[in-house]
């Protein structure tokens, strides 16, 4: 399928953008003007193991340029968004999703393909998506949060993917913003990713539940094999079910203490929200900018917009192609 991100007019570059993730690698096609001419989706392999993961990499390449007729000179550059650190030359610092460490990802791929590569972190990516051709389109500032099993961030400052001055920075889910009942996976308490996420969305519930508070949520969670989902909270908390409602009360109380920090330091046009919990955004986005407002250094008329973001799933394939031609 072709997906057109408003094109303004025909261009002739091809990129593949490449999203790499834990349990699965999805590819795609893409024109410089936004089309995606082609996507594919494979499993990462059980073992994470960085030569297995190379090789998938290498044969859905070339399964795409085979089947769209192409040779290597006729792809701009091959991107890649990876769940964790890549520094400035390609390497991949630490992947704790992927158990790497230290891995010449750019390097060992260009030899592979014989295509340029340039690796980023996939959040950040994910937000250059969004700035070309999604909901923080036509700013200069902005930022994406993505509200998955944790909470990454892309922070485009001045049409250009930030990064830090030592490939370090974003790491938004991993601000400070309070004391919690559980550590993060960093080591850390109190990271912005515990509170607001789909892990701690379902860790508070359960704290909660095993607390002996009542709700419809204790019988399903007894009556299944598997453990409640962010989905199953928030139908519960659209039935009023009282321990849901809690739970996501707090994951919105702290979620909009976190964006209104980010507001006061970046003063971003647009914070766009993405992530499998945006899906159900209906449920807590009023209250949010409600009480992000309130905790800002400018209260009256600040003009940060707060929105869902526009291109799901396909935002790190696309910010991935265009971080290869535009960086």
């Amino acid at each position: 399928m072709v997906r057109r991100m408003g094109m303004k007019k025909h261009q002739q570059q091809k990129m593949i953008g490449i999203d790499l993730g834990g349990t699965s690698i999805k590819f795609g096609l893409v024109s410089s003007g936004g089309e995606i001419l082609r996507k594919t989706k494979r499993k990462t392999p059980a073992s994470k193991n960085f030569e297995g993961v190379l090789a998938v990499i290498q044969g859905e390449v070339e399964g795409i340029l085979q089947e769209e007729g192409l040779e290597k000179k006729d792809i701009y550059g091959v991107g890649i968004g990876i769940p964790g650190v890549a520094n400035g030359k390609g390497e991949v610092v630490f992947a704790n999703n992927l158990f790497w460490k230290n891995k010449p990802l750019q390097r060992e791929l260009e030899i592979r393909l014989g295509i340029r590569v340039k690796v980023g972190n996939d959040a950040s990516l994910a937000g250059f998506g969004e700035f070309h051709f999604g909901a923080m389109e036509n700013t200069r500032n902005a930022l994406l949060l993505t509200l998955g099993t944790g909470l990454g961030a892309g922070v485009i400052i001045h049409g250009k993917v930030f990064h830090g001055s030592h490939y370090l920075g974003t790491e938004i889910g991993h601000m400070i913003v309070g004391e919690n009942f559980y550590d993060c996976n960093c080591g850390n308490n109190g990271c912005l990713e515990t509170f607001a996420s789909a892990t701690a969305l379902v860790k508070y519930v359960n704290h909660l539940l095993d607390a002996q508070e009542p709700s419809s949520l204790k019988d399903l969670r007894e009556g299944q094999q598997k453990p409640l989902t962010p989905q199953q909270i928030f139908e519960a908390a659209r039935k009023q079910d009282e321990v849901a409602l809690k739970a996501l009360n707090r994951f919105t109380r702290y979620l909009a203490v976190g964006m209104a920090n980010l507001i006061n330091i970046f003063d971003p046009e647009v914070i766009a929200l993405g992530g499998g919990l945006s899906e159900s955004g209906e449920l807590f986005l009023p209250e949010l900018r409600r009480r992000t407002k309130t905790m800002t250094y400018v209260k009256e008329n600040n003009p940060t917009e707060i929105v869902i973001a526009d291109l799901k799933n396909d935002a790190g394939i696309l910010g991935s192609a265009m971080f290869v031609l535009k960086e």
